[in-house]
């Protein structure tokens, strides 16, 4: 890594400086990070004085008061989730200019719907703004889950973008660009369901101008368990072995008051907080300012009214409903919830369908959970890669499963709907997502381009390759990131992620929600 020194803000350089290390070298070294803290990058440099006395008195202070941007939540559905078949797909006029040509009604096949269901033959649903098929599941899990009288609050849009299909390597994760536009929590910038850098199953989004920082790594949240534990140290056995825990035990035992006296002209409450302004010990404090008991309160009314008290029990909301609340508290900036699975090869449509349906119906309780609280709410919704659909003979196979289940409910299963079968992976049609939630506003007063597209689809969906998103999943979170901005009349702030704003060469194409929400 020739050029490691480029990565390094200037005001964090001091003399000792080695080159960066990878995660393995910090577990080499018995070091570790909590669920809320992250300690420092070596227990000799801290104590070194020279790092801290150097630096410690200029660190930032972490913020202590909610931020007022909107939170913001992206839901990773990892395997290929065939959105296309859910939101209208449209040309370069947007999701209604339909993909016809020369009146030839299997245009739509490749998203999984026979001339019958043509979207010309079946008007769209635009009961939240942005164009869904009258037969999409998604769309009946998200009505079934979010009272109507919220429905006129919602909108948001499509991304057309072809992405690598059923794998980790698209770099979607937009967590860490979070914490750059000024979007904090008050114990830990972002939270994700898994171990990932991105918190979910995509890799991270690019990082053009070197911004991303340890201290933005999302910590782990997959459930109520370790929502409630986010600033308390993690099981050291069970998560790194009982080798490397004897040795982080050893060194922070090693943390004597003697040791903390060598960092010149500072006393040892001073010292602590130097530690902590700089992120090392960023937890050491947090468990007076936000007490453990109320880093997450699982009989809170709004969360029991949304997800009920059962929503330990399902994958769709197991970590869903615990990052939703920490989101609402303030207590983290960002957060990702990766739920896997949406990929089928079983040769028909009813599954795909239904685990579709359950994605809607996650994103309506969580919609349901804010607007309960009169509060805001950002969804993105990204996928790797999509589905194929069945032929035989040239002839496209339609699954008419009849639906089962209690309606109304996450296992609802829609069946088949009269749509394609689906034997698989595929990456030829991409749709990626996001909704938007603002308290007090009508639907029009979220969107400024009322085509709710960027980038568009050729007859038979494939996707045209005319805007810098259609092959390059970064871009396409780095677009959605700014959807999110510009909701609240913050789109220069793109700049602290981009450097300068490339949206801006096409902006009609790229600007799809306004200002919605003052900040």
């Amino acid at each position: 890594m020739k050029n490691w020194k480029k990565y390094l803000k200037s005001e964090y350089r001091h003399e000792n400086h080695a080159a960066p290390l990878s995660r393995r070298d910090f577990l080499a070294r018995g070091l570790m990070a909590s669920l809320g803290a992250v300690i420092a990058p070596s227990i000799e440099s801290i104590l070194s004085g020279r790092l801290l006395y150097g630096q410690g008195l200029n660190c930032p202070t972490y913020p202590t008061n909610p931020s007022p941007m909107i939170p913001f939540l992206q839901l990773d559905h990892a395997g290929g989730a065939a959105f296309g078949g859910d939101f209208i797909c449209g040309g370069q006029g947007g999701q209604l200019d339909f993909l016809t040509a020369s009146g030839d009604s299997t245009d739509y096949e490749n998203f999984g719907y026979p001339s019958d269901l043509h979207p010309s033959n079946v008007t769209p649903d635009t009961s939240f703004g942005v164009a869904f098929h009258a037969n999409s599941p998604f769309l009946m899990g998200l009505k079934s889950a979010l009272p109507s009288q919220y429905w006129n609050s919602v909108d948001g849009g499509i991304v057309a973008s072809a992405t690598d299909s059923d794998t980790q390597a698209n770099p979607l994760g937009m967590l860490q660009y979070i914490p750059l536009v000024d979007r904090y929590g008050t114990v830990v910038p972002s939270v994700g369901s898994t171990l990932n850098a991105s918190g979910g199953n995509n890799t991270l989004a690019p990082d053009p101008i070197g911004g991303y920082s340890a201290l933005s790594r999302p910590s782990r949240v997959s459930s109520a368990t370790e929502a409630a534990k986010l600033t308390g140290y993690i099981d050291l056995m069970t998560t790194f072995g009982e080798p490397i825990a004897e040795r982080v035990l050893k060194a922070i035992g090693e943390l004597n008051s003697s040791q903390l006296l060598n960092f010149k002209n500072m006393n040892i409450p001073d010292q602590i907080e130097a530690l902590h302004k700089c992120g090392y010990l960023r937890a050491k404090d947090l468990p007076f300012s936000v007490p453990p008991e109320d880093l997450f309160k699982a009989d809170e009314a709004e969360l029991l009214d949304s997800f009920g008290a059962d929503f330990n029990d399902s994958v769709h909301t197991k970590a869903l409903a615990p990052i939703s609340y920490l989101l609402s508290k303030g207590y983290v900036g960002a957060g990702c919830v990766s739920v896997g699975g949406f990929d089928n090869h079983n040769g028909n449509s009813k599954e795909p369908n239904a685990i579709r349906y359950r994605a809607g119906f996650a994103a309506g309780l969580t919609i349901k959970y804010f607007a309960s609280k009169g509060m805001p709410l950002f969804i993105a919704g990204i996928t790797d890669g999509y589905m194929g659909v069945k032929r035989v003979s040239g002839v496209l196979q339609i699954d008419n499963t009849d639906p089962s289940g209690t309606v109304n409910t996450l296992g609802y299963q829609p069946g088949g709907l009269g749509t394609a079968s689906r034997p698989g992976d595929s990456n030829i049609v991409g749709c990626q997502w996001f909704l938007a939630y603002v308290p007090g506003k009508a639907r029009g007063d979220l969107v400024q381009n009322s085509g709710r597209q960027i980038g568009a689809f050729s007859t038979k969906g494939v996707v045209l390759n005319y805007l810098q998103t259609a092959n390059a999943p970064g871009k396409v979170a780095q677009a959605i990131l700014y959807q999110y901005l510009l909701l609240q009349g913050l789109g220069p702030k793109i700049n602290l992620v981009l450097g300068s704003n490339n949206f801006l060469d096409d902006a009609p194409e790229y600007q799809i929600l306004k200002k919605a929400w003052d900040v």
